[in-house]
């Protein structure tokens, strides 16, 4: 019962699931920013833990959550200019990735991508999503189940709850 009251809610607003999504890349955010610490301290970073941090930033955010966006929703907005921009931002996280992928600088690598995210993540939420709620309901509902099947497609079944159990346990560790 409380799966379909889940997907009812859902359905209704994506603006907020992409804004819950914004929330958990922030908190992966917070946990980085204390790796680069550690970095910085001389410390070694756990391969496993690195490797997570990557997938969480390749699959959830990029894949699962940049391509809601640039697949689905974008599309649906008039702000060109806005688009453009976000679009031009996503591109430069994915350099980002990139670089910590290759271990080349990784803390300051992973400081670019906290800085460059922090900012985007606020310039959706204060510009793109009050867009986006302004779309008929209608539309609404059809990106929802976009989202759905987008998100079951490229991330998998379960992989979102692992996300979240991850996210916990780092917030355990370091923070």
């Amino acid at each position: 019962m409380l799966i379909g009251l889940k997907s009812m809610v859902k359905k209704n607003n994506p603006s907020k699931d992409l804004r819950d999504e914004h929330d958990g890349i922030l908190q992966m955010l917070s946990v980085m920013q204390s790796m680069i610490k550690e970095l910085e301290a001389g410390k070694n970073l756990q391969e496993q833990h690195l490797g997570r941090v990557m997938e969480f930033l390749q699959n959830f955010a990029d894949k699962c959550h940049h391509g809601k966006e640039e697949g689905i929703l974008f599309p649906e907005i008039s702000d060109r200019s806005l688009v453009e921009e976000l679009l031009k931002e996503h591109a430069e996280g994915r350099k980002f990735i990139a670089e910590i992928r290759s271990s080349s600088n990784i803390a300051e690598n992973m400081q670019g991508y906290i800085n460059l995210l922090k900012i985007h993540i606020k310039k959706e939420n204060e510009f793109l999503l009050p867009i986006a709620n302004k779309l008929p309901k209608e539309k609404q509902d059809e990106m929802s189940e976009k989202f759905e099947i987008l998100e079951r497609d490229v991330i998998g079944q379960g992989k979102h709850e692992e996300y979240h159990s991850w996210l916990k346990e780092f917030k355990e560790i370091y923070l």
